[in-house]
């Protein structure tokens, strides 16, 4: 359920854009800088939570995570200039920063059948889209009364999760991970040394980062297109659609996933990826009303590449180091948060100079790049496996 966290308040500015902007006097545009203070802290947390949570445990780091989103609502809930709500920007990132990689670490790490680790990743993105499609909806109708209501909500939400984790009974720790007075952080560094230097784990990163920057950018700039043409009640369903529809496709990819291999999904993921970009640059101005609605069916079949492809980027992270999970899921997440961070600053040059349809080139030509690296990650990860069932 803590997996849900960031997807069910990660939706939440780009729905009351309007709002925002009005509250703090500023364009849509300008709260686009939202996104670097949110994402570069967070992608620099999670290249060490991840470690930290293979040294020290995972709910230790969980528990600081917890702490600091809800630091993070309470700042929203006072802010009264864009300056304010950008600290709480900030703590919102450095807080889903220390859960995320820990989160699948964890569930690998509760999983005895090693078959069954596709299927547990495909859970935990069933109940992030779940998030994506129940957060919207909540929000649409909260910021009818006040959007500073929504954050004392998730505020409340946070403080009950912190309760729990303090209270349920933890598994022991793995025999790798250091006791809480004899945490050594040089253990840290050196794992995340050990990870960086090879090449396998270069191209997950990379695969990450590109999946975040060609996707992430097309939908991101897609939705800023259209701000102020649909009420913030309509943004809430199509983002709630989108959540369901990514629900719905995690848990069939996890099945598939576990049934017949990673090769097929890749494939599927990536084919829908091209489809969706195509279809938005052939469209090209998509605000026409003639056209509006079926660009719109499309966005919404976006849950479908998120819940297919990070996923199963997510399985290469948690099977190429069993002793060294939460690094590996750490890496991969940051990369793609440094990905998302750069949006504003390589798109938006392009979107406010050549328009839309540029960043819409732009995106496939990096889903090209990207569809030739994960190509590769497969090959390099196969290969991997062999030469692990050999040494046996």
């Amino acid at each position: 359920m803590i997996n849900t966290i960031g997807p069910l308040t990660g939706n939440v500015v780009m729905i009351i854009l309007g709002t925002l902007s009005a509250e703090f006097s500023v364009s849509p545009s300008d709260l686009l800088s939202l996104i670097p203070i949110l994402t570069i802290p967070n992608a620099i947390i999670q290249l060490f939570s991840g470690a930290l949570s293979d040294v020290k445990g995972r709910f230790p780091v969980v528990l600081s995570g917890l702490f600091s989103l809800c630091l993070s609502m309470i700042i929203a809930v006072f802010s009264t200039s864009l300056f304010i709500f950008s600290i709480s920007s900030l703590f919102w990132g450095i807080g889903l920063g220390l859960i995320s990689p820990c989160i699948v670490a964890l569930i690998t790490d509760l999983t005895l059948d090693k078959e069954k680790i596709p299927k547990k990743i495909a859970n935990l993105t069933v109940f992030a889209q779940i998030g994506s499609a129940t957060g919207p909806i909540i929000v649409s109708f909260i910021v009818l009364i006040s959007w500073r209501l929504l954050y004392v909500v998730y505020a409340l939400l946070v403080a009950v999760f912190i309760c729990v984790i303090i209270i349920i009974p933890k598994p022991p720790n793995k025999p790798n991970m250091e006791s809480k007075n004899n945490v050594k952080f040089k253990a840290v560094f050196e794992d995340i040394s050990i990870e960086i230097r090879r090449s396998i784990v270069i191209l997950l990163m990379f695969s990450a980062f590109l999946f975040a920057l060609c996707f992430q950018s097309a939908l991101l700039l897609t939705i800023t297109e259209i701000t102020g043409m649909v009420e913030e009640t309509t943004m809430g369903v199509i983002f709630f659609v989108i959540g369901v529809i990514g629900a719905i496709n995690a848990n069939f990819v996890g099945n598939f996933m576990e049934k017949k291999g990673v090769k097929s999904v890749l494939i599927y993921g990536i084919s829908v990826l091209f489809f969706i970009i195509i279809y938005l640059l052939l469209v090209g101005d998509i605000t026409r009303p003639e056209i509006f609605v079926y660009a719109l069916i499309v966005i919404a079949f976006s849950g479908v590449v998120s819940s297919t492809l990070f996923p199963t980027l997510s399985y290469f992270s948690q099977t190429l180091s069993e002793e060294r999970r939460g690094t590996l899921a750490g890496l991969t997440k940051a990369s793609s948060f440094i990905g998302m961070s750069l949006i504003p600053i390589f798109y938006t040059p392009i979107y406010e100079s050549l328009g839309i349809t540029a960043v819409y080139i732009t995106s496939i030509i990096l889903a090209v790049v990207l569809a030739g690296s994960i190509t590769l990650l497969y090959s390099r990860a196969k290969k991997h496996k062999l030469d692990k069932d050999l040494k046996k």
